[in-house]
């Protein structure tokens, strides 16, 4: 699996995203969820 993460800068002020992905069964859509999470969460701290 690759997971990418881009830093993007929208015009207005909001702190709203979206994550998008396809995934051949829901254990690896699980699994990218995990992962993405983790990386997010090390991020915030």
């Amino acid at each position: 699996m690759r997971l990418s993460i881009r830093q993007q800068f929208s015009s207005n002020h909001s702190g709203f995203f979206w994550v998008v992905g396809t995934f051949n069964t829901v254990s690896d859509a699980q699994s990218a969820f995990n992962e993405l999470r983790d990386i997010l969460f090390t991020i915030d701290k």
